[in-house]
């Protein structure tokens, strides 16, 4: 069991490391309007995203029986980044009630409020918001994470196509929208049915 956990742990970091590359590349490639196309840049987003591809497959068919607590996993997540912080911010994080599961372990869960979360965290400014709710619709689990007092220059609207391709890779949605100076993400995970012998009671 203890070996299982470590392999867990190896593959969730190296698919965080993967996700920040394919981050990292595809913002210097939008960054670079009007250059001479870098085909090394290109090639290695690609052989990002394949690796990554590999990544989520290999951790989908691990953790294929596992479910998460998303209330824990936010606060978690939200825990963990906002130490990282280094300009004072507000934070709000309301959380809807009893424990809604999301059908996706935890680990895959953690990954994508982890990426969200620092895109978000890196676009405010000293004195911005941090709101993150979670509620619970029919079939899904959905998280929203509000930014108020962005820089626009930052560009995490526009990395967030990954995150995008990343959670729909294991049956979710990812939308992000900005206003002004606001930024905003929606994620909607699969919710564990309530006819699930896990679920009941």
């Amino acid at each position: 069991m203890a070996r299982e956990d470590t392999d867990l742990e190896q593959l969730s970091t190296m698919l965080r490391q993967c996700l920040g590359r394919i981050d990292e590349e595809a913002f210097r490639l939008q960054e670079s309007d009007g250059e001479p196309v870098d085909f090394g840049e290109a090639d290695r987003l690609e052989e990002s995203t394949i690796e990554l591809q590999g990544l989520v497959e290999a951790l989908l068919v691990v953790e294929a029986s596992e479910e998460a607590d998303v209330n824990e996993v936010v606060a978690s997540v939200a825990s963990a980044r906002l130490q990282e912080v280094s300009v004072p911010l507000v934070q709000r994080l309301r959380l809807s009630e009893g424990c809604p599961r999301a059908a996706v372990s935890r680990s895959i869960l953690a990954t994508a409020v982890d990426r969200a979360l620092s895109m978000a965290v890196s676009a405010l400014r000293a004195g911005g918001q941090l709101n993150l709710s979670t509620r619970v619709e029919r079939d899904a689990v959905v998280l929203e994470v509000e930014c108020l007092g962005c820089d626009p220059e930052d560009g995490a609207y526009e990395r967030a196509e990954t995150l995008r391709d990343f959670v729909k890779g294991f049956g979710g949605s990812c939308t992000a929208r900005c206003e002004q100076e606001d930024l905003f993400f929606v994620l909607e995970v699969p919710r564990v049915n309530a006819t699930e012998p896990s679920d009941r009671g």
